[in-house]
Protein backbone atom coordinates (compact mmCIF):
# COMPACT_ATOMS: atom_id res chain seq x y z
CA UNK A 1 0.00 0.00 0.00
CA UNK A 2 2.84 2.36 0.82
CA UNK A 3 4.43 1.86 -2.61
CA UNK A 4 1.12 2.56 -4.33
CA UNK A 5 0.71 5.78 -2.37
CA UNK A 6 4.28 6.84 -3.15
CA UNK A 7 3.73 6.02 -6.83
CA UNK A 8 0.58 8.13 -6.92
CA UNK A 9 2.31 11.05 -5.23
CA UNK A 10 5.28 10.87 -7.62
CA UNK A 11 2.92 10.63 -10.61
CA UNK A 12 0.94 13.62 -9.39
CA UNK A 13 4.09 15.72 -8.88
CA UNK A 14 5.41 14.82 -12.34
CA UNK A 15 2.05 15.53 -13.94
CA UNK A 16 1.73 18.92 -12.23
CA UNK A 17 5.35 19.83 -12.85
CA UNK A 18 5.14 18.86 -16.51
CA UNK A 19 2.10 20.96 -17.29
CA UNK A 20 2.05 24.65 -17.97
CA UNK A 21 0.65 26.85 -15.24
CA UNK A 22 -2.55 28.34 -16.63
CA UNK A 23 -2.99 32.06 -16.18
CA UNK A 24 -6.04 34.22 -16.72
CA UNK A 25 -4.60 35.54 -19.99
CA UNK A 26 -4.55 31.98 -21.34
CA UNK A 27 -8.28 31.68 -20.80
CA UNK A 28 -9.56 35.14 -21.64
CA UNK A 29 -7.99 37.59 -24.03
CA UNK A 30 -10.33 40.34 -25.17
CA UNK A 31 -9.44 42.16 -28.34
CA UNK A 32 -10.17 45.68 -29.43
CA UNK A 33 -13.45 46.33 -31.22
CA UNK A 34 -12.66 45.36 -34.78
CA UNK A 35 -16.11 44.68 -36.19
CA UNK A 36 -15.96 43.98 -39.91
CA UNK A 37 -19.27 43.81 -41.70
CA UNK A 38 -20.41 42.27 -44.97
CA UNK A 39 -23.60 42.26 -47.03
CA UNK A 40 -26.68 41.97 -44.84
CA UNK A 41 -24.75 42.89 -41.68
CA UNK A 42 -25.25 46.24 -40.00
CA UNK A 43 -22.72 47.68 -37.54
CA UNK A 44 -24.38 49.06 -34.40
CA UNK A 45 -23.31 50.98 -31.29
CA UNK A 46 -25.01 51.19 -27.93
CA UNK A 47 -23.89 54.07 -25.71
CA UNK A 48 -24.39 53.74 -21.96
CA UNK A 49 -23.67 56.02 -19.01
CA UNK A 50 -20.16 56.21 -17.64
CA UNK A 51 -18.57 56.16 -21.09
CA UNK A 52 -19.45 52.53 -21.83
CA UNK A 53 -19.79 51.85 -25.55
CA UNK A 54 -20.86 48.50 -26.97
CA UNK A 55 -19.96 47.92 -30.60
CA UNK A 56 -21.46 45.02 -32.50
CA UNK A 57 -23.58 43.86 -35.39
CA UNK A 58 -27.19 43.31 -36.30
CA UNK A 59 -28.03 40.60 -38.84
CA UNK A 60 -31.46 40.09 -40.40
CA UNK A 61 -33.13 43.39 -39.56
CA UNK A 62 -36.32 44.05 -41.47
CA UNK A 63 -38.41 40.99 -42.17
CA UNK A 64 -37.35 38.82 -39.21
CA UNK A 65 -39.75 38.27 -36.35
CA UNK A 66 -37.77 37.57 -33.15
CA UNK A 67 -34.62 39.10 -31.59
CA UNK A 68 -31.68 36.93 -30.55
CA UNK A 69 -28.72 38.23 -28.56
CA UNK A 70 -25.68 36.06 -29.27
CA UNK A 71 -22.94 35.97 -26.63
CA UNK A 72 -19.50 35.09 -28.01
CA UNK A 73 -17.23 32.74 -26.11
CA UNK A 74 -13.81 33.64 -24.74
CA UNK A 75 -11.52 34.78 -27.50
CA UNK A 76 -14.24 34.87 -30.15
CA UNK A 77 -15.01 38.07 -31.96
CA UNK A 78 -18.06 39.28 -33.82
CA UNK A 79 -16.20 39.30 -37.12
CA UNK A 80 -15.31 35.61 -36.80
CA UNK A 81 -18.97 34.62 -36.41
CA UNK A 82 -20.71 36.62 -39.16
CA UNK A 83 -21.57 33.49 -41.16
CA UNK A 84 -22.99 31.84 -38.03
CA UNK A 85 -25.19 34.89 -37.41
CA UNK A 86 -26.46 34.80 -40.99
CA UNK A 87 -27.25 31.10 -40.67
CA UNK A 88 -29.13 31.64 -37.38
CA UNK A 89 -31.04 34.58 -38.82
CA UNK A 90 -32.16 32.74 -41.93
CA UNK A 91 -32.82 29.35 -40.33
CA UNK A 92 -34.74 30.54 -37.27
CA UNK A 93 -36.33 33.77 -38.51
CA UNK A 94 -34.48 35.91 -35.94
CA UNK A 95 -32.65 39.22 -35.87
CA UNK A 96 -29.22 38.47 -34.38
CA UNK A 97 -27.49 41.05 -32.19
CA UNK A 98 -23.92 40.43 -31.05
CA UNK A 99 -21.35 42.68 -29.42
CA UNK A 100 -17.58 42.65 -28.93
Amino acid sequence: MKKVTQGLIISFVLLCGGTKIITESDLFYPRKNTVQTSAGVEKIQVLRGGGVKLIGVCVGRGDKKYPLIYFNGNGETVSENIERYKYLSNSYNVVVFSFD
